[in-house]
């Protein structure tokens, strides 16, 4: 049978309320008992049931002994479905005759063939669960699991909250979800306590360290339609956003705002290029989400970026002028100040809520009446569409005579460039290869050359809003000279160029044509 469940992941303090929360919210008169829950996974010594994709559990419920076996488990966010087979046995031995499912059965047979299977990690975990019944007619199983995963010589403990769908629909789960927890910072639980324990007998950890997530190319199918295209990019899109999270939270990387910030452009611009075809209204909410979001990562990542490639290696190349590092330093507290402002958004019940809005988006894309035809439709057409609507606001903007745009209008074409290079990165999968990657290349060209010019606009921004401009140390001032002059003249000679930059774009004409 099928599993859906919307895991997360929260820290024994925030995890104790959640009945009580229920409790109050109408959904259950009294706090459950207590069960406590005893399993061991097992595998074989070369872990093929992991690899695989399958777990094989044991589990002591009370005076029951339960076998289950799971496999097939997708990840949507924190939205969890799996083929999942359970079945009493008469003792903690493993009995693979046992798995109910045929197919189940043979797929863990062919697997383990004639080896031996071993424990490979345990789980004594505490749980709090009863089934709820929700306003919409709905029923789902709520569970808070407080415990120890142990594996080898190592024990971490755990805390998890589960709410498993038993009738209805998922998007019953995301509505719950954010009734329990109206405080926010609510996180996404990626891993199952299978793929935790395995983490934990390989590398002593139940949660790898955040490292931050670039975007990742999206296969897509000429043949498909427009809603199978959107689900696919969206939850790229989620999964960019979702994962740089925690770098920016537990970390000072500096890549973590920066790819976030990515994540959030690259989904601002599939809400521009599916509007036309999906629920406006929600689109629009949703969007003015991330333009929020956006702003705060943006502000850490512009000083972050200035400090590393503009001041840097400036005062690299000129290490006699002692003024860099006293300029270095009062940005640095510029940055750490964004980014505990940044947190504090990430930390702030309105980003919970647009997680959870996206994933379930992803999830219920075109239920409703006014999208389901639009978005059935091929998605070769509309991607050419789509590319040909940007192409000509490109154009429009880039004018007659490129190289005569003043500031403001290089600074909108970037912006178009912008757009229009996230569309062919996720359409790109539909064309050419070699066609498409001519195109981006000649694009950003322009829009690094663009990039330059509005380098210099931005340190000085910077300077005005750290309070630095008004600073009377002599040095201080030579270095923010240095960096401003330097970046108009780079910007100059750069900008020289932009005509035939463009002129190259322009010859290269469009791929999807």
């Amino acid at each position: 049978m099928s599993e859906i469940e919307l895991k997360f992941m929260v820290d024994k303090e925030r995890g104790r309320p959640v009945w009580n929360r229920a409790i109050e919210l109408g959904y259950a008169h009294a706090e459950p008992a207590v069960r406590q829950l005893e399993s061991v996974y097992y595998d074989t010594p070369d872990k093929r049931l992991r690899k695989a994709g399958i777990s094989l559990r044991i589990r002591r419920d009370g005076d029951k002994w339960l076998q289950t076996v799971k496999y097939k488990r997708r990840l949507n966010a924190g939205l969890s479905r799996a083929e999942e087979f359970e079945v009493e046995v008469p003792g903690k031995a493993i009995e693979l005759l046992a798995i109910p499912d045929e197919k189940a059965r043979k797929k863990v047979q062919s697997k383990i063939g004639a080896d031996p299977i071993e424990p490979v990690c345990w789980t004594m975990i505490n749980r709090r669960a009863d089934t709820i019944h929700l306003e919409d007619g709905s029923i789902a199983e709520l569970a808070l699991d407080t415990g120890l995963i142990s594996a080898g010589d190592h024990s971490v403990d755990f805390c998890e909250v589960e709410i498993e769908l038993i009738e209805g629909e998922p998007r019953s789960l995301y509505s719950l979800a954010g009734k329990l927890f109206p405080e926010g910072g609510l996180r996404f639980s990626r891993y199952s306590k299978a793929e935790r324990g395995y983490m934990l007998a390989g590398k002593g950890v139940i949660e790898p360290e955040p490292v931050a997530r670039r975007a990742k190319t999206v296969a897509l199918d000429p043949d498909e339609s427009v809603r199978e295209a959107m689900r696919a990019t969206l939850r790229e899109c989620i999964e960019q956003i979702s994962l740089n999270i925690p770098v920016v939270e537990q970390t000072v990387q500096t890549e973590g705002p920066h790819q976030l910030r990515i994540g959030l452009r690259r989904l601002r611009s599939l809400f521009m290029v599916f509007g036309p075809v999906a629920d406006e209204t929600r689109l629009r909410l949703m969007e003015g989400d991330a333009r929020w979001l956006f702003s705060g990562a943006g502000e850490l990542r512009d000083i972050e970026a200035v400090i590393a490639d503009v001041i840097r290696p400036l005062a690299n190349a000129n290490p006699d002028e002692t003024g860099f590092e006293a300029l270095i330093s009062a940005l640095e507290r510029q940055a750490a100040s964004r980014r505990a402002q940044l947190r504090a958004l990430l930390a702030d019940v309105r980003t919970q809520g647009f997680l959870l809005d996206l994933s379930l988006m992803s999830e219920t894309l075109g239920e409703g009446d006014d999208e389901a035809e639009d978005l059935d439709q091929p998605l070769s057409g509309f991607a050419e569409k789509a590319l040909s609507k940007r192409w000509h606001k490109v154009r429009k903007k880039a004018g007659d005579e490129v190289e005569n745009l003043e500031i403001e209008a290089r600074h909108e074409l970037r912006k178009e460039l912008k757009k229009l290079r996230y569309l062919a990165e996720f359409f790109g999968p539909l064309y050419k290869k070699k066609d498409v990657s001519q195109f981006l290349k000649r694009l950003k060209k322009i829009q690094t050359v663009l990039g330059e010019v509005m380098d210099a606009n931005v340190a000085r921004q910077l300077f005005e809003d750290a309070g630095l401009i008004e600073d009377t140390d002599p040095g201080l001032q030579r270095a923010m000279g240095w960096v401003i002059g330097s970046g108009k003249v780079r910007a100059r000679l750069e900008w020289e160029h932009a005509a035939d930059l463009w002129k190259d774009l322009e010859k290269t004409g469009p791929f999807w044509k």
